[in-house]
C-alpha cells in the first residue's frame, strides 16, 4: 500500500506503542486531603449555541502507567457540564471628568 502512495518504506517507523488501562484518572491529594487530578490546561472550548453551559478543557496529565522510569504525559479532554454564568456590574465609586 506504501508502493501507491509515493511514500518511501524505509523512513516509515512506528510509533512509541504505550500500553494504557483505563483505570479512571490518576488523582493526588492536595494540602486538604481532597482527591484532585493534576492537569495541564492548553485551552478551553464553548459552543453556546449549540451546548450552552458546557466547557471542553484540552490538556495532559500524567499517566498512571509508567514506561520503566517515567511516567508519560496523555492528552485529556475534561468536559465540564451546567456552568452557571453570572455578570456582575458594579457602580464606579469616584467619577473622574477628563477634559
Amino acid at each position: 500500500m506504501t508502493e501507491s502512495l509515493g511514500a518511501d518504506p524505509k523512513i516509515i517507523e512506528p510509533a512509541a506503542e504505550i500500553k494504557y488501562i483505563d483505570s479512571g484518572l490518576p488523582t493526588e491529594q492536595d494540602a486538604d486531603g481532597n482527591e484532585v487530578v493534576r492537569m495541564f490546561w492548553w485551552d478551553a472550548f464553548e459552543d453556546p449555541f449549540k451546548h450552552p453551559g458546557t466547557v471542553y478543557l484540552f490538556g495532559k496529565i500524567k499517566s498512571a502507567v509508567t514506561d520503566g522510569s517515567s511516567r508519560p504525559w496523555v492528552s485529556i479532554c475534561l468536559i465540564v457540564r451546567n456552568i452557571e454564568k453570572h455578570v456582575f456590574l458594579l457602580p464606579r465609586p469616584v467619577y473622574f471628568e477628563t477634559g
